[in-house]
């Protein structure tokens, strides 16, 4: 499903605070609190932000490079 201007607005703004609140008011949500957590859960926004954090560093990467500092490597 495609997201809404509203839903990009949010994502984008998600992505670089980490903040669904902050996000939502960035996006002009009449509710930011309410609406931006509310996202989290939608199935589509939720499918964008996994997508995007396993862009960044695979799952099994940030394993490895978590080992190695515990182990002071």
């Amino acid at each position: 499903m495609a997201l809404t201007t509203k839903q990009q607005v949010w994502l984008e703004a998600y992505l670089r605070t980490w903040n669904a609140t902050e996000a939502g008011r960035v996006a002009g949500y009449a509710f930011p609190n309410v609406e931006g957590p509310k996202n989290l859960v939608n199935p589509s926004l939720a499918a964008a932000i996994q997508e995007h954090i396993a862009s960044i560093m695979p799952a099994g990467e940030v394993l490895q490079r978590l080992a190695d500092i515990a182990r002071g490597s």
